[in-house]
């Protein structure tokens, strides 16, 4: 493994195990980040379009891997987190 690769593979943090979001629900707070109160232009795409496809029950995070791992413990809320990515990408782009 490289530096900075951790061995145990997927980390998938959140400061509140209890806040769970749909794909839906998450694309739809991106683009209201991203594009403020223009009309949501969202396609969806069946899973069959996907083949062999499951979809994952749960989608919450944890920081008990990561805390374990690195010692790390996530903070920051998750449209908090967002927002400053998203200041983070448009800066990074520019714009």
């Amino acid at each position: 493994m490289g530096a900075g690769v951790a061995e145990d593979g997927v980390f998938n943090l959140c400061s509140d195990p209890a806040h769970e979001i749909s794909i839906m629900d998450l694309a739809k707070l991106s683009w209201q980040l991203v594009n403020g109160d223009e009309p949501i232009m969202l396609k969806t795409v069946p899973y069959s379009a996907f083949g062999n496809y499951e979809d994952v029950p749960r989608r919450t995070g944890s920081s008990e891997k990561a805390s374990r791992v690195f010692g790390f413990k996530a903070r920051t809320l998750l449209r908090d987190g967002m927002k400053k990515t998203i200041t983070w990408q448009r800066k990074a782009m520019g714009v």
